[in-house]
């Protein structure tokens, strides 16, 4: 892969607003000293974005997938092409297959005032196309909340991250983390300016090399280990600003079939949240 192949992997816009639902009880009052997701059942698998800049979507995603796992058991893998051909509008902001951002899809509730598709029924393409939700072909799952975490706080994501997965935004241009394959990720210098987002799946500790984050990426399985990496824990932004700008997300379900929580949403349930 040369640089503009890679360079066409990466892509953020920049994020409308900051958070304004919260969910207090999403967090633990418990720190352990170590977490990992990796080989849980709210991790569905690794999955390859090919040449469209859409880690955004997948990182959402997946995030949905964990909370909806955490809450009700059950495993689904929600569609990142729907997301990439749904919130490609004025209003969410996102460019699709050019790069995109995790808080916009939240900000103005797209996965709030559309229950989410299953990947096998919204198939990745790779590439930006025409907006194809059908209402009658989705899971009646939601995005009923979400928040924010405080910037550069190792504490706060460690302790929200002990719950459940989150999205983390980053900068993936780095040659060694393009070419990263084991061990812990730790340039001496990275930029943080965020063009990439993937999945916060735990933390934990080597005794020669130090703290570390572990990510879920979107670049396939052949990439990292297994498709995942560790990213040394600094202070501040953290490497390659991973600590900036750091979301949770918690989905609801109205499905019988998967919850037999029946009470579909309204208008008026968007007013008594505000």
């Amino acid at each position: 892969m040369d640089d503009d192949e890679f360079e066409a992997l990466l892509g953020a816009v920049p994020t409308l607003g900051d958070a304004k639902h919260l969910h207090s009880g999403m967090a633990s009052e418990i720190t352990p000293d170590a977490v990992d997701w990796r080989h849980s059942n709210l991790m569905t698998r690794v999955r390859d974005q090919g040449d469209c800049a859409a880690g955004w979507a997948f990182a959402t995603a997946d995030a949905a997938s964990a909370s909806f796992a955490k809450e009700h058991g059950q495993l689904l893998t929600f569609s990142a092409q729907e997301l990439i051909d749904c919130t490609h509008t004025r209003k969410f902001k996102n460019n699709a297959c050019d790069g995109g951002s995790v808080m916009n899809v939240l900000e103005h509730w797209y996965m709030k005032r559309h229950y989410m598709t299953q990947d096998e029924n919204y198939e990745y393409t790779g590439e930006k196309g025409t907006c194809d939700f059908d209402g009658r072909n989705t899971t009646g799952i939601y995005v009923q909340d979400y928040v924010r975490l405080q910037p550069d706080s190792i504490h706060q994501m460690k302790n929200w991250v002990s719950q459940q997965p989150l999205t983390v935004a980053m900068n993936a241009s780095h040659l060694g983390f393009r070419a990263y394959s084991r061990g812990i990720f730790d340039p001496e210098h990275c930029d943080t300016t965020a063009n990439h987002f993937a999945l916060l799946v735990g933390y934990g500790t080597d005794k020669y090399e130090g703290d570390y984050w572990i990510v879920k990426n979107s670049w396939g399985e052949d990439w990292g280990e297994d498709g995942f990496a560790k990213i040394a824990i600094k202070d501040g932004a953290g490497v390659c600003g991973i600590q900036k700008e750091v979301i949770g997300i918690r989905a609801k379900c109205e499905n019988e079939a998967f919850c037999g929580d029946i009470h579909f949403w309204s208008e008026d349930d968007e007013e008594t949240e505000e």
